[in-house]
């Protein structure tokens, strides 16, 4: 029943609103609801426990599967810690940049994924005779040359850091 046809209700809704509730007002709502048959039994998926997780779970399982898919493609994985809100711009444009000495951390734009959505911002050379429109084509990494599992290590390097990560074990 609508609140705009039916006074009764429209009132007991407004009572409700301000906080003030009756055993006589609940009692007549009740009455209006209807009894629908039972489509599920106690047995099905609707009944079962429902986990919310929390941040640092969240972050866990995050990183669980992170490092098992990483380990599982032979790719490099580098973390950058989130920084305060307050400082957080000044601070990640340090952080993607590779020739700035300030924050002496792996740069965030060597971060990629297979499967990560890219856009071409520069012509390759490669593509340049073929008069090919690559500039702000959307697309995604299929892979690296070289594959990972054939590189020996991958090299990171900023101004005043080196950072090798080993893909397999030195021979």
């Amino acid at each position: 029943m609508c609140a705009a046809q039916d006074a009764a209700y429209a009132n007991i809704l407004s009572e409700l609103r301000w906080g003030r509730v009756s055993s006589d007002a609940l009692a007549r709502l009740n009455s209006r609801v209807v009894e629908l048959p039972s489509t599920s039994e106690r047995t099905s998926t609707f009944f079962r426990p429902l986990v919310v997780a929390t941040n640092k779970i969240r972050c866990a399982i995050n990183k669980l599967m992170t490092f098992s898919v990483c380990t599982e493609m032979s790719l490099p994985l580098y973390e950058i810690r989130a920084e305060p809100n307050e400082k957080s711009r000044q601070i990640f444009q340090h952080i993607i940049n590779a020739n700035d000495d300030l924050t002496q951390r792996i740069p965030l734009r060597l971060y990629s994924f297979i499967g990560m959505p890219i856009i071409v911002t520069r012509k390759p050379p490669q593509l340049a005779d073929l008069k090919a429109t690559a500039y702000g084509t959307l697309g995604t990494i299929i892979g690296y040359y070289p594959p990972a599992n054939e590189a020996e290590s991958v090299q990171v390097e900023s101004e005043d850091i080196v950072v090798t990560r080993l893909l397999k074990t030195p021979s």
